[in-house]
Order: structure tokens, then sequence, then C-alpha cells
């Protein structure tokens, strides 16, 4: 129901873009988080946030099996995977329905969703993004990269990350750009992924080109249609020899 929470701990498919986008468009807060916490962390994050639901990935449930009836506010638990394991599976549920949906009318202000950090320093803490601040990070690269529907987005980042779910997500939802989502980076198989989908912008962090430059050299690797890449915590001169490179 609108504005209550939903807990999100999915792999990186074209579901969790699905069932993040779709419960923004009918009012309700999807709540994103780190795939690779432990069942503590996801304990405390379904009380701290109140969620009223979890979707989860069918690999990561065992994580919240033997938790799940401690929690009050969980209504229900919705799986993603072949096997809903006793609970409600999410194909069967975009089976069954309706095509025809009206988005509900939301406020700049109102919130969107929240983001948990991946706590480090003790337990995650929640950011609260309202809907004016999503639609700042949906849009932050188009203008930069020059994003259009004849572009390619290639994302390899957990799609639970701001920078890989949201910005790489948004600059092709909100351009026409099509997306080419692999579900773990992988540096062997990138330039293979690049040039024969025809990618023609990339996201990354920082830590992506250096295991890129860290390979030796690759055929494909000036064969590409690149044009653009975004993300953060490149250093300069990592820059400097990928470009060369």
């Amino acid at each position: 129901r609108r504005e209550q929470r939903v807990l999100m701990c999915m792999l990186d498919t074209v579901d969790f873009v699905a069932v993040f986008l779709g419960c923004i468009k009918a009012g309700i807060v999807p709540v994103p988080v780190n795939t690779r916490l432990t069942a503590k962390d996801y304990s405390f994050m379904l009380d701290d946030s109140r969620a009223a639901a979890l979707v989860v990935s069918e690999p990561l449930y065992p994580l919240f099996e033997e938790d799940i009836d401690a929690h009050p506010a969980l209504e229900q638990v919705i799986v993603s995977g072949a096997d809903s394991l006793g609970h409600k599976g999410l194909s069967d549920l975009i089976a069954a329905a309706s095509d025809r949906f009206e988005p509900v009318r939301t406020r700049r202000d109102d919130m969107c969703f929240w983001l948990y950090t991946s706590g480090t320093t003790g337990m995650p803490k929640a950011t609260r993004i309202t809907n004016s601040r999503l639609q700042i990070m949906l849009r932050t690269f188009i203008a930069p990269c020059y994003t259009g529907p004849r572009d390619r987005v290639y994302i390899t980042l957990p799609l639970y990350h701001g920078t890989g779910g949201i910005c790489g997500v948004g600059q092709a939802m909100m351009s026409g750009a099509s997306i080419v989502l692999r579900r773990k980076f992988s540096a062997s198989a990138f330039w293979d992924d690049v040039v024969d989908e025809g990618v023609t912008s990339i996201v990354y962090i920082g830590e992506l080109c250096r295991y890129l430059l860290n390979r030796p050299p690759h055929p494909k690797e000036r064969a590409h249609r690149l044009q653009t890449g975004f993300g953060n915590g490149l250093r300069p001169e990592i820059w400097t020899e990928f470009r060369e490179r």
C-alpha cells in the first residue's frame, strides 16, 4: 500500500528494475539493500525500515529464512526465482497482474526510496531520498554523456548501488537508450560484451578500470564503439592510462 516500505534483496536482473520502478510508480517506498551482508544486518534493516514486504532473490532467501517470523510489520514475502520456496512467486504475480495501471499522484518532497549504507562503521544507516532527488539522480549523466535513444549503456555494477541501479538505469530509461545488463562484473568478458553488444556508454567505479588495466591487452579493446563512461572513484593517473590504452 502507498507509503509502505518494501525491502529489496535482489540479484542484478531485470526483475530488480521492474520492482524498484514499479514500487515508485505505485507510491510504495522501495528499500534496495546490499546483497553481500549478513542475516543480522538484514534482520536489523527489516525492523528499522518497518518493511511491510520483502522481495528476495531465491539464492538469498536462506539469509532471511530463520528470522522471517520475527518482524511484526512484515506482511508478505515475495521470491524472485524458479522456486518460490512456499511464498508468493514474483513471476506468478507479474503474470496475474492487470496491464491497466494508473500511477498515483505524488509530490516532489514525498519520500521515494531508502538507501542503506553497507554498515562498515556499525549497523547500516538509511538515507531517505525524495522524488525530486531521484529525478536529479536519474538525469544526472544524460547531458554530459549526450545519451540518446541509439545508445546502449553497459551496467556491471550492483543495482542496489546508486551509481549503477539509479544513475545507470536512469540514464537509459530517461533518454530512451537500451541497457546491457551483466549480473556480475567480469574483466575477462568485458570487451567481448562491449563490442558484441554495440555498447556506447559504460558505468564504472574506479576499481573496474584498474582491473581492466591489470589484464593483458584484449584483441577487442580498441575495436569498440564506446563514446562515454561515467561513475566515481577513478584516480587521474588511472584515467589517463585507461584512455590512452
